[in-house]
């Protein structure tokens, strides 16, 4: 609780975030349900200090660190600093003064979890690892809270005139293609789409992963899928970020590599089959059932 009670200087310095990084019995795009306490014993090991502020769960782009998390009757309510020596952090607290940034996202393993009424997974323990920022959020309402950056202009490099109009229409453009991601998504993942006893999607009466994935793929390397049927047309459609929202537990993140998230699967799959190490990799990753 003292780093709460700190915010109000650090908001007179600049860069402060506040909001909710996860609501609890709220189910996300996914169909997961956090249940309250699920982070007690995670926060009680890490700490604030523990979990890593990234940019769009890439661990190659830390962009501040997170100085209160804490749980409360809504959900697990976050407060950090935006780092005003990184570029990055600098063009996002722009971002969010602004209106066009505001989603929060957690990166997190599941250690015990239950099936409601509906179906619908019921996260009772999880181990958290990292919160981004980022674009669309998988959870609608884990937001931040625009006003705590209203006083965040120390953060930039240097004034500039900006034209109201063309910042509005920049947040039009990112509600747009907001609501075309969820449109997307609502159509390509049913909330009433079957899963098997580990939480994971089915598709056409099997699961995700084919029988390259866990045991040697088309390269015989163990989990390595790069043969046409690895993964379905809509998988290779998607891309890798959206992917490991939808199929893939929080820690694969930490060893995937990152300049493959906004690639689509598929553009992925035919790099690995030109021999390229790194895109064999993530492959590799995609397709293991402990990820």
């Amino acid at each position: 609780m003292g780093a709460l009670l700190a915010l109000p200087r650090l908001q007179e310095s600049g860069g402060l975030v506040t909001g909710y990084a996860s609501l609890f019995g709220v189910a996300d795009l996914g169909g997961d349900v956090v249940a309250p306490g699920a982070f007690r014993a995670s926060l009680a090991r890490r700490g604030a200090a523990g979990v890593r502020m990234l940019w769009q769960h890439d661990p190659a782009q830390p962009i501040g660190r997170w100085l209160s998390i804490e749980e409360d009757a809504r959900g697990l309510r976050v407060a950090g600093e935006l780092s005003r020596e990184v570029a990055r952090a600098r063009e996002l607290a722009a971002l969010i003064r602004e209106g066009a940034l505001d989603g929060l996202s957690i990166g997190f393993r599941a250690e015990r979890a239950t099936k409601d009424a509906r179906g619908r997974r019921r996260l009772v323990s999880v181990d958290l690892w990292e919160i981004s920022l980022v674009t669309f959020p998988m959870l609608a309402g884990a937001r931040v809270e625009r006003k705590r950056m209203a006083s965040a202009a120390s953060l930039r490099p240097a004034p500039r005139p900006a034209s109201r109009v063309v910042w509005r229409d920049r947040a039009v453009a990112v509600l747009v293609s907001l609501d075309a991601a969820r449109l997307d998504l609502a159509r390509r993942y049913r909330p009433d789409q079957p899963r098997d006893e580990m939480g994971k999607w089915v598709f056409d009466g099997g699961p995700r992963r084919r029988p390259g994935a866990g045991g040697g793929g088309a390269s015989g390397e163990p989990g390595l899928v790069i043969a046409a049927g690895g993964f379905t047309p809509e998988q290779l459609d998607m891309s890798v970020q959206l992917f490991v929202s939808a199929f893939c537990q929080g820690n694969i993140n930490s060893v995937l590599p990152g300049q493959f998230m906004d690639w689509k699967v598929g553009d992925v799959q035919r790099l690995a089959k030109s021999g390229d190490a790194r895109a064999r990799t993530c492959l590799k990753l995609l397709g293991r059932p402990d990820y």
